[in-house]
């Protein structure tokens, strides 16, 4: 399955420095294809220069999107282009974001919701 990553998974995968991709995969007992939008590239760029803590996590998050694949996603805000790519791609999308998770949902995209344990679930 292709999946795309939004920046809350990202985030939480620096700041509790746990591998969430893997775990999630090991979980779902599937080999997934993780993207990253480059709208997400470009939030992270500019969390980085925020500096301070959460500066330093999108830091490292950004080192992990490093390792992803890229998608250009133009100039749409980076949850909007989640649901746009994922619908033209038919993609599904991990984040830890519920707000998101419930739009997307609303769009007709797969969500595999990363709860704060590190649980993973697939909804739609």
């Amino acid at each position: 399955m292709k999946v795309l990553v939004d920046t809350s998974l990202l985030l939480l995968c620096a700041e509790r420095g746990r591998d969430y991709l893997a775990l999630i995969e090991d979980k779902l007992g599937e080999k997934l294809i993780y993207y990253v939008p480059s709208t997400v590239l470009r939030e992270l760029e500019r969390l980085r220069m925020e500096g301070g803590k959460r500066g330093r996590a999108a830091n490292v998050a950004w080192e992990i999107a490093g390792g992803l694949q890229t998608v250009e996603a133009g100039d749409a805000g980076a949850d909007r282009s989640l649901g746009l790519l994922a619908i033209r791609h038919g993609m599904a999308v991990a984040t830890v974001d519920r707000a998101l998770a419930r739009r997307l949902r609303g769009m007709g995209v797969k969500v595999i919701m990363v709860d704060r344990s590190g649980s993973p679930r697939v909804l739609g």
